[in-house]
């Protein structure tokens, strides 16, 4: 799948797309086993929902219900009430989990393209099995990817309950 994309890479064309790295970044550096950059960028997204949750929590707290979200006219109604930082907390959350996933999005497939070629370089230079190395190196980390996912998902919360 990615052949296609490095050739074209090689060959002049920058960046491509990749919605996997958009949608869920951290999950699709770890699936790749960039483990660096899921790290990186799943402290960077658990930060960003840390800062958007204040909004949920504040919300909750002045006796807003979450049944009630999917009705525009009472959440917007409910805005004025919530505190200036918790409404720039949440716009500066929402706009780092954008410039992540946007960033992600466009500079992914080139990222991944750098490890790749650093990776057989070492296999190459370093290897008595190059095929075995190969392998080990190659595909994909099925159980990284939900790991990555869940842990992004769910450690914010855990974290705002310890906090609050």
């Amino acid at each position: 799948r990615y052949i296609p994309r490095f050739a074209a890479m090689a060959n002049g064309k920058r960046n491509t797309w990749n919605w996997l790295a958009f949608l869920l970044p951290w999950a699709w550096f770890a699936s790749r086993k960039m483990y660096l950059y899921a790290a990186v960028s799943g402290i960077i997204g658990a930060a960003a929902e840390l800062l958007t949750l204040s909004f949920t929590l504040s919300l909750e707290q002045s006796g807003f219900s979450t049944q009630q979200y999917a009705n525009f006219a009472q959440l917007s109604s409910a805005m004025p009430k919530l505190p200036i930082i918790v409404v720039i907390m949440t716009a500066i959350g929402i706009l780092i989990s954008l410039a992540l996933r946007i960033f992600c999005g466009i500079c992914g497939d080139g990222i991944y393209r750098k490890y790749v070629i650093a990776g057989v370089k070492k296999i190459n230079a370093e290897s008595q099995d190059a095929d075995l190395d190969y392998h080990r190196r190659g595909g994909i980390s099925f159980l990284a990817l939900v790991t990555a996912i869940f842990a992004v998902q769910y450690l914010p919360v855990l974290i705002a309950g310890f906090i609050i």
